[in-house]
């Protein structure tokens, strides 16, 4: 909101008025030289530039909220300037009316001790107000208030809400699989500008001739090297980096001329200007994609309005027009065209979100105010990593929105998922599949790495997909050096048990290539699998191109007699150790492919 600039910049400058009527009252209580008329204007033009850099910085909070909060801090501030000036001018009163000599010479011990007594209440009332911010009652209380209010919203607004299972999470061609973040392709874009001078104004995820990018805006050369007004308060390009690409080498360079985008300065951001039609909505997103519908590139905002008692409630989606800022369409997230990719607001989901995971009780999601006062429940959870919801590619290229939780008390497992689709918001409980937690899965994917001489290993993204009938974390990792990442490995890690595959893209020849080499480690090539459970009734052991083979004869349930082949390089070791110990007679149970060749020892 525009106005929020100026209004702002006149609220700090007023201040001046509430320093004036201090003096006043100082010089009223003890006469002496006053200021000179010249000092006023000097401090409100101070006052008014701290008020501007301000203005700036709430250009996006909605008008009522930003009444509350302006109309009490300027309250609050006028209150405590006038009742010091009060206080020190009664002060200044008595010590003026001492006009004798002996009580000019006790003035010094008076003033003391008055002194030491108002610095007592001084520090008492600090003292006090300490306890209120710090204590679980007070203003902390008013905050849980709001808090809960909005994860008890969020119940009505859940499509479904239960226990989940493995096939909540699809599988993935390994060739779409997403491989790079805001960040990667942030870094991408600042080498493929065409300009040196110019700024990258955003990145977000958009679709650009039929295939899902990072989409980067790129603002004129600045002003004086660094200030985006006049001409140079616009975007000159976008740099389209595609989610399979980490290196940039498909990245390309689109000319774009636009008057509104995110990260322009002012009205000339689209979110102020969206924010000017629709003052008492959050905007907190906007970004770039391709319309079948009006044949160009437009923007997409998610917004939300924000209850002042917590309650983040009309989710809607609105469309622009990138050069002229006309708002092109509105719609309901489940009821936008499927060329709105990201649909729910991001912001709104990770409030809602942690919210919900902070005063969650028990395994059935009820909530608990009081949890964490004084302990947390064993199912309360937190954001299982610090940027919150991921965007994944899921069957029928839709893109979602998956909002993965760990367990508060431990950040290790898994506690459960919101997941944001195009028909509606789902939440599910996952701590009775016992999984491991993505910041978990991250450590186990960069344990036994070696040291590097500089930079660091960097995992930014934990995907999780289903391979087979397994969950894995899909993890590429990078050394980051001097604000560029470059692809080192691609981990696989099992979300079950920790079982880590990692491959070396030098060795490999590239990440996609790595991630090919991972997914063939895991069988990913095969179609079928099938549980074979009966007695074993026949075992044979044979070598072959140096592996060791073991033939399987086992008799079903119904009766039938089947065969399969173990090949130990392919098994874990407890699985050839378990078959090795298999008698004739001995019950068994294992998966096997299409081909019959075991997969896995259950029994």
């Amino acid at each position: 909101m525009l106005a929020a600039l100026y209004i702002t910049t006149g609220l700090w400058a007023s201040y001046t008025a509430d320093l004036m009527l201090v003096a006043r009252k100082l010089v009223a209580a003890r006469p002496g030289p006053r200021l000179g008329w010249w000092f006023w204007p000097l401090v409100a033009a101070f006052l008014g530039l701290l008020g501007f850099w301000h203005g700036c910085h709430v250009l996006l909070m909605p008008a009522h909220l930003y009444a509350i909060n302006a109309i009490g801090l300027r309250a609050l501030v006028f209150i405590i300037t006038i009742g010091a000036g009060h206080v020190l001018a009664k002060e200044l009163a008595k010590r003026s009316v001492k006009a004798e000599e002996g009580a000019a010479a006790r003035a010094p011990r008076r003033l003391r001790k008055i002194s030491l007594k108002k610095a007592g209440k001084v520090a008492l009332a600090i003292v006090l107000v300490l306890v209120i911010l710090e204590a679980p009652v007070g203003l902390p209380l008013l905050g849980r208030w709001v808090k809960f209010n909005r994860a008890t919203h969020l119940l009505g607004v859940l499509k479904v809400m239960g226990p989940g299972d493995i096939t909540l999470f699809p599988e993935i061609d390994p060739e779409q699989l997403r491989v790079t973040t805001s960040r990667i392709a942030l870094s991408i874009a600042e080498m493929k500008k065409t300009s040196a001078a110019s700024l990258v104004t955003s990145v977000h995820l958009g679709f650009y001739e039929g295939e899902l990018c990072w989409i980067a805006t790129v603002s004129e050369p600045p002003a004086f090297g660094r200030f985006l007004l006049g001409a140079s308060n616009r975007l000159k390009e976008i740099i389209v980096v595609p989610i399979t690409d980490a290196t940039g080498e498909r990245a390309s360079v689109v000319p774009l001329r636009a008057g509104y985008g995110e990260g322009l300065w002012f009205d000339k951001d689209i979110r102020v200007h969206a924010q000017d039609l629709f003052p008492t909505r959050t905007f907190s997103r906007a970004y770039l994609t391709w319309s079948p519908e009006f044949n160009k590139l437009v923007y997409i905002t998610t917004s939300y309005y924000e209850d002042p008692l917590g309650p983040l409630k009309d989710p809607m989606v609105h469309v622009w027009d990138p050069q002229t800022g006309a708002l092109l369409a509105s719609y309901r997230p489940e009821e936008a065209p499927d060329w709105v990719i990201q649909r729910w607001d991001e912001r709104w989901l990770e409030l809602a979100g942690s919210a919900f995971g902070e005063f969650r009780w028990t395994a059935e999601n009820d909530l608990n105010f009081w949890n964490g006062l004084p302990y947390y429940s064993d199912r309360s959870a937190e954001p299982a990593e610090p940027e919150g919801l991921r965007y994944q590619l899921w069957p029928n290229g839709e893109l979602v929105g998956v909002y993965l939780f760990q367990n508060k008390r431990n950040p290790s497992l898994l506690e459960l998922v919101i997941i944001a689709r195009r028909d509606g918001v789902y939440l599910y409980s996952l701590d009775h599949l016992a999984l491991i937690s993505p910041s978990e899965a991250k450590a186990v994917a960069k344990a036994g790495l070696p040291a590097l001489p500089s930079g660091r290993y960097s995992t930014p993204l934990a995907l999780l997909y289903r391979i087979g009938q397994e969950l894995y974390y899909h993890i590429p990792i990078f050394i980051y050096s001097g604000g560029h990442y470059t692809p080192a490995y691609f981990a696989l890690v099992r979300a079950t048990d920790r079982r880590c595959i990692r491959t070396s893209c030098a060795e490999e020849g590239g990440l996609r290539e790595a991630v090919l080499a991972a997914y063939a480690q895991v069988k990913r090539v095969v179609v079928e699998r099938i549980e074979l459970r009966g007695t074993l009734v026949g075992k044979h052991e044979y070598v072959e191109g140096g592996n060791t083979r073991i033939w399987l004869e086992i008799r079903l349930e119904n009766g039938t007699v089947v065969h399969a082949l173990a090949k130990v390089e392919l098994l874990e070791p407890e699985d050839v150790y378990l078959l090795l110990t298999k008698e004739p007679g001995d019950p068994i149970a294992v998966v096997v492919d299409a081909r019959m060749v075991v997969l896995d020892v259950l029994e």
